[in-house]
């Protein structure tokens, strides 16, 4: 019954990790398709890209910030998972943590 708890526990962090991680790759999915599919200059890519944002998210400063803090969130939580009986589980934590580790260090190097 403990191992079902744990499994469980460890299987919500992952959960968690994966859906704060939405942000960060909807936000590049975004960019890619915004540059793939127009043609000019970095600040025309720019707008066009916070256009599709309501105005209250219309800022560059804003979705980076919202882009590492959920990546920073899903560090934490593959790490929370990362003490699991199941060899499975654990190598999810730790190939979703270093995914969404490149993900923070990208979004504060960019």
């Amino acid at each position: 019954m403990v191992m079902f708890n744990t499994r469980k526990k460890t299987q919500g962090w992952l959960a968690l990790a994966v859906a704060v991680m939405l942000f960060p790759f909807s936000f590049v999915g975004l960019w890619i398709y915004v540059v793939e599919t127009t043609t000019g200059t970095q600040a025309q890519y720019r707008e066009l890209f916070l256009s599709y944002f309501p105005e209250f998210l219309q800022s560059s400063f804003t979705l980076t910030l919202l882009a590492i803090a959920g990546a920073a969130t899903a560090v934490v939580c593959s790490f929370k998972a990362l003490p699991s009986q199941s060899k499975g589980l654990t190598t999810a934590a730790l190939i979703l943590m270093g995914i969404a580790v490149l993900f923070v260090v990208w979004f504060f190097l960019v």
